[in-house]
C-alpha cells in the first residue's frame, strides 16, 4: 500500500494528465443537486461506476454519507 501511495508523490498537479489520473483514481462519480453534492469515492480496485438510479435507491433506503451542512460544537 505504501508503494501505491508513493506513486502520487511524483505527480505534478500543474499537468492536466496528472490531475486527471488523480481524479480517475480516487473519484467514482459526482452528482450535483441544487442544494447538495454527492461524491462517490473509489474504495477498491475494479469498482463499477454507479448510476444515478443506484444513488437514488441507496438514498431511499437510508440516509447515508456524511452530513457536512450540520453545525459543530464551538
Amino acid at each position: 500500500m505504501i508503494f501505491w501511495l508513493h506513486r502520487f508523490r511524483k505527480l505534478d498537479v500543474r499537468q492536466k494528465s496528472h490531475r486527471k489520473m488523480l481524479i480517475d483514481t480516487f473519484i467514482n462519480a459526482i452528482f450535483l443537486y441544487d442544494d447538495k453534492m454527492v461524491i462517490h469515492f473509489n474504495y477498491k480496485d475494479g469498482t463499477d461506476t454507479i448510476t444515478f438510479d443506484d444513488l437514488k435507491a441507496a438514498l431511499d433506503k437510508e440516509k447515508t454519507g456524511s452530513d457536512l451542512d450540520c453545525l459543530t460544537a464551538p
